[in-house]
């Protein structure tokens, strides 16, 4: 993990600014089919500074001395993408260039920063303000760039161009609504994608947005199943497992849902199930229950021994 942070910083990062700089045509970033979306990504910059902290995190908890390193190329950089990508005219980073020029890309790899500890209060309901219908929202989930991007619309590149998704983006976009609290809207992200489990026995690859269909070259991903399974556990039924043992049930109930149940989920050499209603959550550890409560409180379970 270290070797990859210094990767990053020695070779990416500008020696002024510390702003991670992908070049133009290098393949170190996932591709757009029309021009604009190179040089100084927002998202690969917010994700780095996140990565640089949680490594100054690790490196405390081991007593690793490289750990004020990572911390100082974090302030840098932190620094620069507030003062130099955020855009709060249009509340949305913009990408920069060599030139010194910039513009937006009007991408759903932004919404990955929604959950980013380095991504205050105010820009990141300037960020959610775009969820919508007609922008970013479908009858089947995300449009990969906006509807009103017309620069980048490309119905071509179905999972990264515009008319459909990479079917992994709607399920991480609902588990980071989540976790900041906006359970209602992460709800309205699941339920529209939710619509092709009529369609497919799997999650495909790069469905469509507008209509139950997917790109010829789609197939099964276990990734795009995997963001689904974390949407669930971490935000439908709350699970927060930490480092130190500690386990956190806060479940987000929707109408919709009924009576939901969540069985199977392991941590630290127990079986855990879940139960919600309306009005309560129960929890069953290897099968008793153990704890009752109602929607919207928190059941905390000390596992540290």
């Amino acid at each position: 993990m270290k070797r990859w942070a210094y990767e990053l910083h020695d070779n990416y990062g500008r020696k002024n600014d510390g702003l991670i700089d992908v070049g133009l045509n290098t393949e170190k970033i996932i591709e757009i089919r029309t021009d604009g979306y190179n040089s100084i990504v927002p998202v690969v910059n917010v994700l780095t500074l996140d990565f640089y902290n949680k490594l100054a995190e690790w490196a405390l908890i081991v007593n690793d001395k490289e750990g004020s390193t990572f911390n100082k190329w974090a302030q840098q950089l932190k620094k620069s993408i507030n003062e130099k990508l955020w855009n709060e005219e249009i509340g949305w980073y913009d990408n920069l260039y060599p030139d010194g020029s910039k513009a937006a890309t009007w991408t759903y790899h932004l919404f990955d920063l929604l959950a980013s500890p380095n991504v205050d209060g105010h820009k990141r309901l300037r960020l959610m303000s775009h969820i919508k219908d007609g922008v970013f929202l479908g009858d089947y989930g995300f449009y990969s760039i906006a509807r009103n991007d017309t620069l980048h619309w490309d119905r071509i590149d179905c999972d990264w161009g515009g008319g459909g998704q990479y079917a992994g983006m709607p399920m991480r976009i609902a588990r980071n609504l989540y976790k900041i609290g906006n359970a209602p809207l992460a709800w309205d992200v699941l339920k529209r994608y939710a619509k092709y489990t009529d369609y497919f026995p799997y999650m495909s690859q790069n469905p469509s947005t507008d209509k139950p269909s997917q790109d010829i070259s789609a197939m099964p991903l276990q990734i795009s199943a995997g963001a689904g399974v974390e949407a669930v556990l971490f935000g439908i039924f709350g699970m927060e497992p930490n480092i130190d043992g500690m386990l956190k049930i806060t479940p987000n109930y929707h109408t919709d849902l009924g009576n939901a149940v969540m069985k199977g989920y392991k941590f630290r050499g127990h079986v855990y199930d879940i139960e919600i209603n309306e009005k309560y959550f129960t929890v069953f550890c290897d099968k008793k229950p153990i704890a009752k409560k109602q929607i919207g409180e928190t059941i905390t379970l000390n596992l540290k021994k």
